[in-house]
Formats: C-alpha cells, structure tokens, sequence
C-alpha cells in the first residue's frame, strides 16, 4: 500500500534531478555566449582565455547558370555557412550588380529568384553576415532568348 507514495517521491526526486540538470547546461550556453560575444571594453569579439576569435563566414552564390527570356531563374547561397559556434545565426543580402534591371525577389534569404525579361549577362553578389563579419560571393547568368521563338525587332 505504501508502494504508490515511494513511487511518487521517486518521480518527483527524478523529476528535480533532470530540471536541475536542465538549468545547469542552458545556464552554460547562456555563459558561453556572453563571453563570446560580449567585452567589458566596449570592443567586439572575444574575451577570456582559450576563445577562439569569431571567424568569418563563408558565402557561396552558387555555380554560373543559363537562362531564358520569361523562365524564373533562382540563386541560391543554400552552401554558405559558419564554421563558429552553431548557435550564429547568417543573413543572406542579394543585390544585382550587371544586367538589364529586374525586380530580384527573396533578397534577405539564402535564395533569390527574377523572372528575366530581356537578353544578357546579369550577375549577382550574394553578401552573408554572422553580425560581425560579412564575406561575399558573385555568380554569373546568362540569358538568351526562348529557343525557337523570335521578339519583334530581333534578328
């Protein structure tokens, strides 16, 4: 008859134990990241001894890519990554830089897409930021017009 209470102190002692241990490593990753990333002096970057300095970040635009008049054509930084701590987190920033202009959607994420309109060689930078460092990446798209078909004023 007892057995019902012995099991239910024991539950409630494993119950304590497991948030205890809980409470312990979120306040370790908490301490982890103030070290990181905040200094007493005012400077970013890191402090204590033993920290290694925040990295930059790798970004990759992608490989050159071909496309045609009216087809939707996608970027993407999707590869692009830091090697620091998981817990950083990256922006991706899009801009065009060469081309016939286009209206360039998803800017802020790993991967942008335009609808071209017109012929040509449109390239594209691709910065991404860890919110110290910034690296940035370029890709080339070559457009052509839809085979088999002809604009008026092309030859």
């Amino acid at each position: 008859m007892n057995g019902g209470k012995d099991q239910s102190w024991r539950a409630g002692l494993t119950l304590a134990i497991v948030l205890t241990l809980f409470a312990c490593f979120i306040s370790e990753i908490v301490a982890g990241e103030i070290v990181r990333r905040g200094r007493s002096d005012g400077e970013e970057g890191p402090t204590g001894a033993g920290d290694d300095a925040n990295a930059t970040p790798f970004a990759d635009a992608g490989p050159a890519q071909w496309g045609e008049i009216g087809d939707r054509v996608r970027l993407s930084g999707a590869e692009s990554f830091d090697d620091d701590d998981p817990v950083i987190f990256l922006t991706w920033e899009w801009e065009q830089l060469a081309g016939p202009s286009v209206y360039l959607e998803g800017t802020a994420s790993p991967g942008a897409s335009f609808v071209p309109q017109a012929p040509g060689n449109y390239r594209f930078r691709l910065t991404v930021s860890d919110g110290v460092h910034e690296a940035f990446d370029e890709v080339a798209v070559e457009v052509n017009q839809a085979a088999g078909g002809r604009r008026a004023g092309w030859i």
